[in-house]
């Protein structure tokens, strides 16, 4: 290390502080990298839907499989968290500082920056330009990779200022140990290898950097970084972000065709039957499955006329608007930064985009719900006939498109008639604000029975029609309370008479049983996600920063609900709207039908409202438990992270950006040549026809590709390559090995965690030669090969004889047992490759 380095670093800290913060970077990356990235040994939960099982053996079919069981991966950090504490008590121990609640909140809020960093380093090594992973049977959209890569460099870029704001502060402040780990956490590339975006990001936050802090005095006169103004211009960038993305999306959904409508439940019959009021021919229509939605389709129909881009396009422009009204709900309870975040989680979920513009009832109660919520806030300052209207008219339209919301309607109801009572209005003046709730409620209801009435002489005031052989949503999930329910004959949805007999009859059993399902079932609906054919904040559900990030999501949410049950500046009835929503949706779907991810995702920007102030808190409050003092001035938090970069700091920056170009010097590839070499696509099964350039492949198989030689004559070997996702599992990862010209090319090697770019070299070929790739698990990688024989393959017009291994051993049979069961249990395949090339 230079001399003016070290003497900069012991001059301006406790020596003790930076061999800790050494010591606690190197323990800390290996367990996070080595530990349980590379190795797979980490705390998980894995949740499976249950309706994985049951339409499995309803379409007699593995599709349904990939459809339903999707996966919700969570991994618990508990590894890095004991050696977090463990080396803040080792600090105390060592340095004896004062300790306080809010030194040990900083120390929690910069390893937990830290540990961001670490994962996203890892994630960075997985991103491949040109290929992701996309669970399901759709191929993914382009924008997936780009998105990918300009989310990990956004967050790059914004570690390194905070990297810079910890490096300026340090003659200003009592230097500790967590300091010096963000100091030096570009050390962590001593167990993963650099990837350019870090350079990238690099470079691009000291350039922001510089251009901030020649600019400091003009940004603090300008108007814009007045703290009240500030997050007016941020939710326009985030609300038009969310359209962005929704717009995506439903170009993305219109080129795959009406085969899309399968991924949504009944979106089928919701589009049919949103045609047929367009028609005008009722008697197609289906009144059982919530009729308002499909004539609420048949409006974009009339409009943009009777094709799947007028539905995707328009519910897109509507779903954008939901992040707008998130944050006007936190700014109405004096949060607007907690909004903002809300709002972006909200912009970017996906679920949130995904029921925006998919042909599903769900996709309107994303928005009514919220703009309830928001209604009833704003019903506090003053009570009028427009606002009893709109509330009335919302709550109608709610109802109608998803009864299942009864319970948190009677709530709001409660909440509007209490608002109602504590005005002082005369008589005089309450009669039209009742009577305008009242047509408010009759608009929404009328059309819909008007059309039954018409065409079946009867009402609907459910807002369906009831069918008796219909199937019960009650029954999907055949678990052992609602197998003894059925025994009973207790339905309450297809026999409510019949089950409210039963309950009088036998009380304490219906009860128990009914609180079985409950616990049975919620957990499934608080938990999991299930779609992830578009997911820009989650990035990849089977990535292992994925499912971190899904556990702090699931943090920052608990954090928010404890923060704002505590907080006494916000009334108590604006929790109650909130939470009782939630609670009531979460009890009634898990007790009386399934909670699959239609009946869960209207509560979800209401759960995002939680995370928005989770976030918050942990990252933002200067105050902790009591707010009473907060004092957020956005203007002097920018200038304090760019301060002017003095020239005794040069050095040490200098210094850093030295290491990461050695990094990458080191780590380039300088073996690329220019060659006549081709090889074609993989390929596989006994024809050998061609697969796509993105497979799904499973484990315990190969595929094989051929390599041609037009004229090259140089004696030298050649590098193949090509893309390779390892899905999340624990444990074991799978192996492979190569074969060209009946010869292996050296021994089997594990395929690394996540997605890497995976190289061998290849022998002088004079003419054609296959080559070979086999995946398979063990515990080691021993196997034994046995059994080849010659087959006669026609390639490119060609009889080309081709020797396969009829038989592969594995020594170690527990270990194939155990992990080929893991990837059963755990992935949607195996292994996702790309297209193969040679260089």
């Amino acid at each position: 290390m230079p001399k003016f380095v070290s003497k900069f670093i012991v001059g301006s800290a406790n020596t003790k502080s930076i061999l800790i913060a050494l010591l606690y970077i190197a323990i800390s990356s290996y367990i996070v990298v080595q530990h349980e990235y590379i190795d797979g040994e980490f705390n998980y939960y894995f949740f499976k839907s249950p309706l994985e099982e049951v339409f499995s053996v309803y379409f007699k079919t593995t599709y349904a499989k990939d459809w339903f069981g999707s996966v919700n991966k969570i991994i618990f950090p508990i590894n890095y968290w004991l050696t977090t504490i463990l080396f803040f008590l080792l600090n105390s121990a060592l340095n004896k500082p004062s300790f306080t609640l809010t030194s040990a909140l900083s120390t929690f809020r910069y390893a937990l920056t830290f540990h961001f960093y670490i994962l996203l380093s890892t994630y960075a090594s997985e991103i491949v330009p040109g290929f992701s992973i996309m669970p399901g049977m759709i191929p993914p959209d382009e924008i997936i990779d780009w998105y990918q890569t300009f989310f990990v460099g956004t967050c790059f870029t914004l570690y390194y200022l905070f990297y810079f704001k910890v490096i300026t502060a340090l003659p200003h402040s009592k230097t500790e140990w967590f300091k010096w780990s963000i100091i030096f956490s570009p050390a962590i590339f001593i167990h993963l290898p650099p990837n350019a975006i870090h350079l990238y990001s690099f470079c691009l936050a000291m350039i922001i950097g510089s251009i901030l802090v020649g600019k400091n005095d003009e940004i603090k006169k300008s108007k814009w970084t007045d703290v009240k103004s500030i997050p007016k211009y941020l939710i326009v960038f985030i609300s038009a972000w969310g359209l962005f993305f929704r717009f995506k999306y439903a170009e993305f959904f219109t080129a795959l065709g009406e085969g899309i409508l399968i991924f949504n439940a009944d979106g089928e019959t919701y589009y049919n039957a949103g045609k047929a009021f367009f028609e005008g021919n009722i008697e197609r229509n289906n009144f059982h499955q919530t009729p308002l939605y499909p004539l609420y389709l048949s409006v974009f129909f009339k409009l943009f006329g009777p094709k799947l881009s007028s539905v995707f396009f328009c519910q897109a422009l509507l779903g954008s608007a939901l992040p707008f009204i998130i944050y006007q709900i936190s700014a109405k309870l004096k949060y607007s930064y907690a909004g903002l975040i809300a709002a972006f989680f909200v912009a970017t979920d996906p679920l949130c985009i995904h029921f925006a513009i998919s042909v599903n009832r769900a996709s309107p109660l994303l928005l009514t719900l919220p703009l309830i919520i928001l209604s009833c806030i704003n019903l506090e300052k003053r009570i009028s006939q427009s606002k009893l209207f709109v509330i009335g008219s919302l709550m109608a339209a709610n109802f109608y498109f998803g009864p299942e919301t009864l319970p948190i309607l009677l709530g709001i109801g409660g909440y509007v008639v209490y608002i109602f009572f504590k005005t002082r209005l005369d008589y005089k003046n309450r009669i039209p604000i009742i009577v305008s709730f009242i047509i408010g409620i009759i608009i929404i209801c009328s059309p819909i029975n008007l059309i039954y009435y018409d065409s079946y002489g009867k009402w609907i005031p459910m807002g369906r029609d009831s069918q008796v052989d219909h199937s019960s949503t009650f029954f999907y999930k055949e678990s052992p309370p609602i197998k003894k329910m059925i025994q009973m004959g207790f339905n309450p949805i297809n026999a409510p008479h019949k089950s409210l007999e039963l309950f009088f009859e036998k009380p304490l059993t219906i009860i128990k049983l009914i609180t079985e399902k409950l616990f049975i079932e919620l957990p499934g609906f608080l938990l999991d996600p299930e779609n992830v054919y578009f997911a820009p904040i989650h990035l990849s559900m089977e990535s292992f920063y994925g499912a971190h990030l899904q556990f702090y999501v699931y943090f920052f949410l608990i954090v928010g609900i404890c923060y704002l049950a505590k907080n006494q500046k916000i009334p108590f009835r604006y929790k109650t709207i909130i939470f009782g929503s939630i609670l009531c949706q979460a009890v009634m779907t898990s007790i009386i039908i399934f909670g699959t991810n239609r009946f869960r995702a209207p509560i979800v920007p209401l759960n995002f409202i939680f995370v928005g102030f989770g976030f918050w808190v942990t990252f933002f409050l200067k105050t902790f438990p009591s707010d009473s003092k907060i004092k957020l001035n956005t203007s002097q938090y920018f200038s304090e992270i760019f301060k002017k970069i003095k020239n005794k700091y040069i050095h040490l920056i200098a210094f850093n950006i030295s290491i990461l170009v050695v990094f990458f010097l080191f780590s380039s590839d300088k073996n690329i040549h220019r060659s006549n070499y081709k090889i074609s696509k993989w390929m596989k099964g006994t024809n050998f026809k061609y697969v796509d350039e993105t497979l799904v492949l499973k484990i315990n198989s190969g595929v094989v590709a051929f390599i041609t030689n037009n004229g090259e004559k140089n004696q030298k070997s050649r590098n193949v390559s090509f893309p390779v996702c390892n899905f999340l599992i624990p444990g074991k990862t799978p192996f492979f090995i190569f074969n060209v010209g009946n010869k292996f090319l050296g021994k089997p090697k594990r395929i690394p965690r996540g997605c890497s770019l995976i190289n061998t070299e290849v022998p002088f070929i004079k003419d054609l030669e296959l080559l070979y790739l086999y995946f398979y698990s063990s515990s080691d990688g021993d196997l034994d090969l046995l059994g080849a024989k010659k087959i006669i393959v026609n390639y490119q017009g060609k009889l080309t004889p081709v020797r396969l291994f009829e038989k592969i051993n594995l020594k170690n049979r527990v270990a194939y047992s155990e992990v080929n069961q893991n990837y059963l249990n755990y992935s949607k395949g195996g292994l996702v490759i790309g297209k193969p090339k040679i260089e």
